[in-house]
Formats: structure tokens, sequence, C-alpha cells
């Protein structure tokens, strides 16, 4: 904790004391440790910073590329073999991103260490709808058994078009 105080208090050290508790994590063995990383392929996307260096590359318009910089650079690392007692985990999101293909080939994943998930099959897609409004998390008035199969079809088990269907009430024309 003193490392994290230290690079809180002296805002030129941050990313030093960063790097040092991500180095202590790594070689550490009395405590089992799992590094998550939500919205992974967000840390390839182009920055805003310009730089005149990166000019002839297409593909950043004249910025400083996400793997040029010293956070980012940190979790960028797919470094879970490193770690003495621990896993890591990313997750990636291409939801937000227009015309934006993200793959795990992109970022030279190793085989075997990736996995795509699919839509949620009918039977379980219906337990959850009926689960989530059950614990009324969807206000929405009764969903029949036709209606989230009819989800379904329309989502092809997908949870995030399904949540964007209910809660922005586009399930009046059913």
């Amino acid at each position: 904790m003193d490392i994290l105080n230290y690079g809180l208090e002296n805002e030129f050290f941050a990313t030093n004391a960063l790097y040092e508790v991500l180095e202590q994590i790594r070689l550490q063995e009395k405590f089992c440790v799992l590094k998550v990383i939500d919205s992974y392929n967000f840390m390839f996307k182009r920055t805003i910073f310009p730089s005149f260096r990166y000019a002839s590359d297409t593909k950043l318009s004249s910025t400083v590329p996400p793997y040029h910089l010293a956070v980012p650079r940190a979790f960028l690392n797919f470094d879970g073999h490193k770690l003495k007692n621990g896993f890591v985990l990313c997750a990636s999101s291409v939801r937000n991103f227009h015309k934006h293909i993200f793959n795990p080939q992109s970022i030279d994943f190793p085989l075997g260490y990736s996995h795509e998930m699919k839509g949620l099959l009918l039977d379980d897609y219906r337990n959850m709808c009926h689960y989530y409004l059950q614990s009324e998390f969807w206000l929405s008035d009764n969903i029949a058994k036709n209606s989230s199969d009819f989800l379904w079809i329309h989502t092809q088990g997908n949870w995030a078009q399904t949540h964007k269907l209910i809660l922005g009430n586009h399930l009046d024309s059913m």
C-alpha cells in the first residue's frame, strides 16, 4: 500500500508505482491473483494525442499508438504465463467501435488462449428472460413464451441486443 500511496501523492512517479505493484503481484506466491481487463480491444484503438512521428501510418492518422503510452503498455502484454500464482482474463467488446474488427490474430494471442462467446441457447435464453422478469430488472409488461422466442430469433441469443430491445421499449410492437 505504501507504493500505491506514494504513486497517488507524487504524480511524477505514478507510472513507476503502477509497474512496481504489477511486478510484485507477478512475483508473489502467497495469494492467488486474478488480473481482469475489460474492453481489452480499446487499448488497440488509436489515441487522441497527435504526433508527426506517425504521419506515415494510415491507421494512426498522425496520432500516438496506445502501445507507446506507459499505462496501456502495462496491460497490453499478455503475460498470464508469467504470474507465479495467478490467471489473466481479458474481455473484448466491439459494440462501441464503428467498422472495427478485433480478433485474437490481430494482437498475436497464442493459439488456444482465446474463446469466442456465442449467443445463448434458446432454453438458456428463456431462463434468463424469466429470471430478469422475476427479479424486476426488466419493467416490461407480461413477456410471454412466444415473445422470448421472438426475441431469441431476432437477437440470436445476443444478450446485449436483447437489453437494447427491452430497455429501449421496443417490445410494444410484439
